[in-house]
């Protein structure tokens, strides 16, 4: 099950309703900015994984994405370091590798944090991403992949 969160505008209701009732979703809408984006799936995350799923957050604003920052993360690797690791070792890699566990009380999820430099932003692969992606989705319950606004 995953979940691509893109541009958001829908009801509590409406989102809980898609949640619970559909594997892939995507939504889309023009009226929220990027940091409302976020918190969207953040919160979304936290409410899947208060509720006992295993849920993975992937932040692929792989500019400005603030999703670590939000959650006080620091993390020691990211998806760059995760492609770079796919390039030299191309069978044995493995994504979960690369996560930074979010635990607060009861609720607690994995975060695939976007890159620390600008460089290493402009030379992510989208083949890797995908396969990054692909890797995940067999482990978890959810993976919610919050993309750039543009």
């Amino acid at each position: 099950m995953s979940l691509l969160i893109n541009k958001i505008f829908v009801s509590h209701d409406a989102l809980h309703e898609l949640i619970t009732n559909y594997f892939s979703i995507s939504l889309y809408s023009e009226i929220l900015c990027p940091a409302y984006i976020e918190t969207i799936a953040i919160n979304m995350a936290a409410e899947l994984a208060h509720e006992g799923l295993k849920v993975c957050l992937v932040d692929l604003d792989l500019q400005f994405g603030d999703i670590c920052y939000y959650l006080k993360l620091a993390p020691k690797l990211t998806i760059a370091d995760a492609q770079k690791d796919m390039k030299e070792h191309p069978k044995d890699a493995a994504a979960a590798e690369f996560l930074t566990p979010y635990k607060k009380g009861k609720v607690q999820f994995d975060v695939l944090a976007n890159p620390k430099l600008m460089e290493e932003a402009y030379n992510m692969e989208t083949p890797i991403i995908r396969a990054l992606v692909q890797q995940l989705q067999l482990e978890y319950d959810y993976v919610i992949v919050d993309t750039t606004s543009t």
